[in-house]
């Protein structure tokens, strides 16, 4: 019963994504391959009712979310009355509000009329009249059915005539006190990073840091998941062994671990699996009845989906599914490849294992998501062993110690322990070949073949077989390695399609050229240089035409380039706010890099770039390619405003994805 649940679970799951990423052709093509299943013998009939169940389960999903979506977009443009409880409010994003909207049941993300007027904060109750501008896709809350919110204007805003007293309503006003308390503790990025670690509130920690934590291979433990729950049940268990607690307490106890983090968290998505998952084995336990985690895990994944099934496409639910899962199938195995003697090298290598299950589980999407495998993530994992969990526990106290006086005490333990972490993900994330582009598109299907392959090694239980297994898979994973790492005499250009930033790499080194117009895609800069490899980077570059004083200066912080080319005036006068080691030059000066390739600009609006032969003109405004033809005669490739690429005489290789256009001009 359980392996059909597992696999009705995958099968519901597997069609959803399908349908998510081809359309509902896929629906209609599952259905008839399940259908024969009906006609084979009884001993296969169930494993293919489990199939048909979970497409048919897709399909009704499917066809329930088209009609809500359907019925809520209907109701743009109409103003409607609201009354709800503010679940998130501030920032960047629009205020999310759940509540009932003419006596529907919804989630309002709320916009205001000017940015003068304020808006609610989290926790109070919001009544007034709002116009709907739109529906959306909602992955950041499991508050409703179907996975999408309603878009709106704040026009009126009425007093309420009593606050909210729903369970939601207080759950929501005591996070916002405790995210209080720890912020009134310090404002450091030590403890922003100590208090988002049980928070899951990282608003305020610098870009540069979390670049550190993703080039090193460690930015999960920033996000409040699993691990840092079975950390707080583990504690709970520990206290229930020694108070001789009975099995039902236990039980309830654990239970209420898991209430807490869901509720300190936000209702994040990694927490709601873990703590989906654990409930299953927490009901398991007080029947008396033997839990299957890969069951769990099944239940819990298409559970999340049913509740919002946009959930399926947020990367945080599929990386902490995939990781679980290589945990769940690789872990064991993994272990019994080696026997060391002694309780700390046993302790080390279950570690290590554990650690290597949960990367090998999530490496494909990892590698399709960001592009990029960090080089030293499995070593540097090992040694924040022991520190993630001093962190979260130091936390605990000081949120207890509060109302004793002595928060400060145990939070500056806390802060210390995550100086330690963020020094050691700096070290590591500057280190030689710390991250390994994977761009191509070839890379996702020969590291998952590696997997299987992998899979199967773990098996075999012969040992002479086994380590001949193992020694073709690390020569594979070399092989991977060594066609992955771009040649060092190579000159390769990217061009990001989001930013529309240029990338000029050769070996090491590199150059980049931006003119982001909004400080959300300035952040996505760290991201293109981690999938390129981590280069060092030798020039930043910003057209005349796009100049932006402050803009400049934030992104000469963040990024720390050893030279800048901006405008005249930002070399004048930000010259004393750049980071120590970097030279500001006007944008009209060239750039001739040591490694061989130059930057050149030409007015306001274009930017020359040379490597070797081929000469690539960058135009960043008023200037528009027809054909071929119009082309200047010395120029082999124009990028024009809007990022499309026009060649003549340009023979290189040319790679393009969802992300970024890659292409060697040498």
């Amino acid at each position: 019963m359980r392996r059909y649940l597992s696999i009705a679970a995958a099968a519901f799951l597997a069609v959803l994504w399908a349908v998510s990423h081809g359309g509902l052709l896929f629906l209609w093509a599952a259905l008839p391959l399940s259908l024969p299943a009906l006609l084979l013998k009884k001993s296969g009939r169930p494993l293919f009712r489990a199939l048909l169940s979970g497409v048919l389960l897709a399909g009704l999903l499917i066809g329930s979310g088209t009609l809500a979506l359907s019925r809520l977009s209907a109701l743009e443009g109409e103003v409607l009355p609201f009354d709800g409880v503010v679940v998130s409010s501030g920032g960047f994003s629009p205020c999310r509000i759940r509540g009932t909207l003419d006596g529907r049941s919804c989630v309002l993300l709320l916009s205001p009329l000017s940015e003068e007027e304020p808006l609610p904060l989290p926790g109070e109750r919001f009544v007034g009249e709002v116009l709907i501008t739109g529906c959306s896709p909602d992955r950041d809350s499991m508050f409703l059915p179907g996975g999408h919110a309603l878009e709106g204007t704040l026009l009126t805003a009425g007093k309420p005539s009593s606050p909210s007293r729903s369970p939601l309503a207080a759950m929501v006003r005591l996070r916002e006190e405790i995210l209080f308390q720890f912020c009134s503790l310090s404002d450091a990025v030590d403890a922003v990073l100590a208090r988002g670690m049980l928070t899951g509130d990282l608003s305020e920690l610098p870009a540069a840091v979390r670049t550190d934590f993703s080039a090193s291979g460690i930015a999960h433990i920033l996000a409040v998941s699993g691990l840092h729950l079975s950390i707080l049940v583990g504690i709970a268990a520990f206290l229930s062994n020694r108070l001789l607690l009975s099995r039902r307490a236990r039980v309830l106890l654990s239970a209420g671990c898991c209430l807490f983090m869901l509720m300190v968290a936000g209702f994040s998505v990694s927490v709601l699996r873990a703590a989906m998952m654990t409930a299953l084995l927490l009901l398991g336990e007080l029947l008396g009845q033997r839990s299957d985690p890969l069951t769990s895990l099944a239940a819990a994944a298409g559970a999340l989906v049913l509740l919002n099934p946009s959930v399926l496409s947020d990367l945080s639910y599929q990386l902490t599914c995939s990781a679980t899962l290589g945990i769940l199938l690789f872990s064991k195995p993994l272990g019994k490849l080696l026997s060391p003697k002694g309780r700390f090298l046993s302790f080390l290598w279950n570690a290590l294992t554990v650690s290597l299950a949960a990367q090998l589980g999530s490496l494909p999407i990892t590698m399709t998501a960001f592009g990029y495998l960090p080089t030293y993530s499995l070593l540097l994992n090992l040694l924040i062993l022991p520190l993630v969990p001093a962190v979260l526990v130091f936390d605990l106290l000081a949120l207890l110690g509060l109302g004793l006086g002595l928060g400060e005490v145990f939070f500056g333990a806390a802060r210390g322990f995550a100086y330690l972490l963020r020094n050691l993900a700096h070290f590591f994330a500057h280190l030689p070949f710390a991250t390994v582009p994977a761009r191509l598109p070839w890379q996702s299907g020969y590291v998952f073949l590696l997997l299987v392959f992998l899979f199967f090694l773990c098996l075999t239980r012969k040992k002479r077989l086994r380590l001949l297994l193992l020694s073709v898979f690390c020569g594979a994973s070399a092989v991977f390695f060594l066609f992955t790492a771009p040649a060092a005499n190579a000159c390769y250009l990217t061009l990001d399609h989001k930013t529309g930033a240029v990338l000029v790499q050769k070996g090491e080194s590199a150059a980049l050229l931006e003119a982001t117009a909004s400080s959300y895609e300035a952040s996505l800069l760290p991201r293109l240089l981690l999938r390129s490899g981590s280069p060092r980077l030798g020039l930043l570059y910003r057209p005349e035409a796009r100049h932006d004083l402050t803009a400049e200066l934030r992104l000469a912080r963040l990024l720390s380039p050893q030279e800048t080319r901006f405008s005249p005036e930002t070399a004048r006068l930000g010259a004393e706010q750049l980071p120590p080691n970097t030279r500001a030059l006007p944008a009209s000066t060239p750039y001739h890099d040591p490694s061989g390739f130059s930057v050149v600009s030409l007015g306001e609006h274009r930017t020359l770039i040379s490597c070797g032969e081929q000469k690539v003109l960058k135009c960043w405004a008023g200037y528009d390619i027809i054909t071929a033809d119009d082309i200047p005669p010395d120029v082999t490739l124009v990028i024009d405003r809007d990022g499309r690429i026009f060649k003549r005489g340009f023979s290189g290789p040319v790679i393009k994805n969802e992300t970024e256009t890659l292409l060697r001009l040498s």
